[in-house]
């Protein structure tokens, strides 16, 4: 963290610029209200009692939530001299208005302001341009990786490119996240551009990293779930009665909890701990063509994955056991995805279209000790907004942090896809809507989550103002037993201040 006088000086810092700007310098500042009311979210669960199998694949209980927050911030940029740009931008996050929030909000102005220094971008970027462009940038800005597919969010590294009229070359390494200070391994990406002419670009990129301490547990932990109940199931058959009579485990249950399942006293003391170092590499397109709009990128992915158990300092006389009934395990990783969404203009006021997206899945709700390569996909940092709901995405979902996923829940992947419309009755006036039938990619039992439907409108009454809204309904299907549907409904208003 830094010094208390950094804070005031990093603001005062870039309140200085725009007056020390060129003429050509660009700053602005705004302001954004949010509020988000979600009903009916699939939760997992999982019941201890007994020896049933466990279905991973169900998931019975159901979240509601609101949140409410206002941000504001400044940014801009600046070229002080030929072959220099400087960037900043600042912003308080989404501090969230508590007594409209449910549950209240842990997290604070403070831990925003302490964890990330208020910077969003920060950074200078130098360059030549004598017919071909070479550029190294260095600092704090938003990285996007496949389209959102694997990342999208605001990081810290550097790049070196070169570009000119046809091809363009970039190479970087980047920490993903808000944090000020890095945690964790950061992403090297490459990627090589195409762009035959305005209308038309292909970029081929590759990228990898590496996830393991908290990261990784906290990566694979939807996968593994209910792998980890069957592990602890195993345990505590193979130990004797007298461990969970001493202090081994935590201390003898209180009157209240006797007759509990000793299930819970061995799940007390075990966690997987996993390494993960995964690659991907694909494709990006984009073109417009004769009154079409083609947006595609298509990714695979492999590496590598250890999982061992995790014993707790608490439990040494369970370690041994552990590693003889559950040694470390070492797999392949295997995974694809697509997002690909065409659009053509149908009418002046009308434009018509359909998207499809796809990550593949897998099943462990039983353990990996079958598992040969792990196919899901996994992604650093995603953000697709369609379907909201599904893939978690929408308006608001770049206002916190994005953090590493396996898509799907559980870990079992995403297929779907449907039509969709975009209605512009006023030219500050836009409703898009679309529809479509989701699955899982992966799993034994019912796989199709449900029908989706998602509804977003823009308005913008004047210049500076923007109002956006959007709401989305899932009526669930077989993966989801029992319950209505889930809905989540959010508006922001936006705008630049004076």
């Amino acid at each position: 963290m830094p010094p208390r006088s950094i804070l005031p000086a990093l603001v005062c810092a870039l309140l200085a610029l725009p007056a020390a700007a060129e003429p050509g310098g660009i700053w602005q500042t705004w302001g954004l209200l949010f509020g988000e009311v979600e009903s009916g979210r699939p939760a997992p669960e999982l019941r201890f009692e007994g020896d049933a199998p466990v279905d991973g694949s169900r998931l019975e209980l159901r979240d509601d939530s609101r949140r409410f927050g206002a941000l504001a911030g400044l940014g801009g940029e600046l070229e002080p001299t030929p072959g220099v740009l400087i960037f900043a931008g600042v912003d308080t996050g989404l501090v969230p208005i508590a007594p409209l929030t449910d549950p209240t909000p842990t997290r604070t102005f403070a831990d925003e302001a302490r964890e990330t220094w208020l910077i969003r971008a920060l950074g200078v970027e130098l360059f030549a341009d004598d017919g071909r462009r070479w550029s190294v940038l260095l600092g704090k800005q938003r990285l996007t990786i496949g389209g959102g597919l694997l990342v999208d969010t605001p990081a810290l590294g550097a790049d070196v490119a070169f570009d000119d009229a046809l091809f363009g070359l970039r190479f970087g390494l980047w920490w993903p996240g808000r944090r000020a200070v890095p945690r964790g391994w950061p992403i090297v990406r490459a990627v090589a551009e195409w762009r035959p002419d305005l209308f038309v670009q292909v970029r081929l990129f590759g990228a990898s990293t590496r996830f393991d301490g908290a990261q990784g547990r906290a990566l694979v932990e939807p996968a593994v779930f209910t792998g980890l109940l069957q592990t602890a199931r195993r345990l505590r058959d193979a130990l004797p009665p007298a461990w969970f009579a001493d202090d081994d485990p935590p201390p003898d249950p209180a009157p209240d909890d006797e007759g509990d399942d000793p299930l819970d006293d061995v799940l007390d003391c075990v966690d997987y701990a996993a390494e993960v170092t995964p690659w991907w590499v694909g494709l990006e397109a984009e073109a417009l063509l004769d009154g079409h709009t083609l947006l595609a990128t298509a990714v695979v992915g492999g590496g590598a994955t250890r999982i061992a158990l995790d014993i707790a300092d608490t439990c040494p006389r369970i370690a041994d056991l552990a590693e003889r009934i559950v040694p470390p395990r070492r797999f392949g990783l295997l995974a694809a995805g697509l997002d690909a969404r065409w659009r053509m203009r149908l009418a002046e006021q009308l434009y018509l279209g359909a998207f499809a997206v796809a990550a593949s899945g897998d099943d462990v709700s039983q353990g990996f000790a079958d598992i040969e390569d792990f196919t899901a996909l996994m992604a650093p940092a995603p953000l697709l907004d369609r379907p909201s709901l599904i893939l978690d995405g929408g308006l608001g979902a770049d206002l916190g942090e994005r953090p590493a996923r396996i898509y799907g829940y559980s870990a079992r992947g995403v297929l779907g896809g449907g039509p969709t419309a975009l209605l512009v009755p006023h030219p500050a006036f836009e409703i898009d809507l679309l529809a479509a039938p989701m699955w899982a990619g992966a799993g034994a039992g019912a796989r199709f989550y449900g029908w989706e439907a998602d509804g977003a409108v823009r308005w913008q009454p004047f210049e500076p103002l923007i109002v956006r809204a959007r709401g989305a309904v899932l009526w669930p299907g077989g993966f989801f037993p029992g319950g209505g549907p889930w809905w989540r409904v959010a508006l922001t208003v936006e705008g630049l201040l004076p």
